[in-house]
């Protein structure tokens, strides 16, 4: 009897059935840029057997440009929220240029704001200014300009329609006032992403190549090698032997230097080679050979 009943498709339970529902997630498109993000958790893996970090990465869905990224050591998505958050102030920038379409008084404005930040910004890297010089540079600076900006933004949202384009600059540094400004405490943390963006720019347009990668895994340790090549260069370090310094740390003699994950990145390999007679003069040559 159960074989006639599956043939005829009667092997159901008989009674009332509600009807089924259609689960599939909301359509969303992007039109433009700074429409639409989409963000991935990668795992990184650590000098110890077994453990990761995590990698944050937030992308812009028209442009496949890198919006931000962070690494943490456990994965939460209280992280993933204030990583959104911080995204950047040249986004930010371009909101307001947008907004002069509509609204090219009120917009120049606030964009003249935001040019006094970044020219403050340019005349300290020209003075070369890190660590704490940089922190008062920008507390000096800079934080007046930002406290005047929030009391221009608090008098223009009120006058603005919610569909416009200026409103929507507006409430992205309403609602993410302390991430954007984070830069102004913390003098390791960047005005913006735009050098991070550059720098992955060639991986993005790898995205094919990688399609014959071999393996998933493959085209990871691909795009970690093409990160650690960034890194030295942005630090004007030799990779070849910046990778060979590493490895030898990394690898049978580990136990021997005793190094944790901060002292074998390109930074550190720097400070090494400058501390150490002679030894700059090789990296020296190692970079222009």
């Amino acid at each position: 009897m159960y074989r006639v009943l599956e043939e005829k498709g009667l092997k159901t339970h008989r009674g009332p059935v509600k009807a089924r529902t259609n689960n599939r997630p909301k359509a969303r498109a992007a039109t433009g840029p700074n429409q639409l993000l989409c963000w991935d958790i990668t795992y990184l893996p650590a000098a110890v057997r077994g453990t990761f970090f995590y990698l944050y990465v937030f992308l812009d869905v028209w442009s496949r440009k890198i919006v931000s990224w962070g690494v943490h050591e456990e994965e939460s998505e209280e992280h993933a929220a204030e990583l959104l958050a911080a995204t950047c102030n040249a986004h930010g920038r371009r909101k307001f240029r947008d907004a002069e379409a509509t609204q090219p008084g009120l917009a120049k404005e606030g964009g003249a704001f935001l040019g006094a930040i970044y020219g403050e910004e340019e005349k300290a890297q020209v003075l070369g200014l890190a660590g704490e010089a940089l922190r008062e540079h920008r507390q000096r600076y800079i934080r007046p300009i930002a406290d005047k900006f929030e009391v221009w933004l608090a008098a223009v949202e009120p006058v603005l329609l919610p569909s416009e384009p200026l409103m929507t600059a507006v409430r992205y540094y309403k609602n993410h006032r302390d991430a954007l400004f984070r830069f102004m405490d913390d003098p390791d943390v960047p005005i913006d992403n735009s050098p991070t963006e550059r720098e992955f720019r060639s991986v993005a347009k790898l995205r094919l190549n990688m399609l014959f990668a071999g393996s998933a895994e493959g085209a990871h340790r691909a795009c970690v090698l093409l990160g650690i090549v960034a890194t030295c260069r942005a630090n004007r370090v030799p990779v070849q032997a910046y990778l060979v310094w590493a490895f030898e740390r990394l690898g049978t003699h580990r136990d021997v230097f005793g190094l944790d994950m901060a002292d074998i990145t390109p930074a550190a390999f720097k400070r090494s080679a400058t501390s150490v007679p002679g030894r700059q003069r090789v990296a020296d040559q190692a970079r222009t050979g």
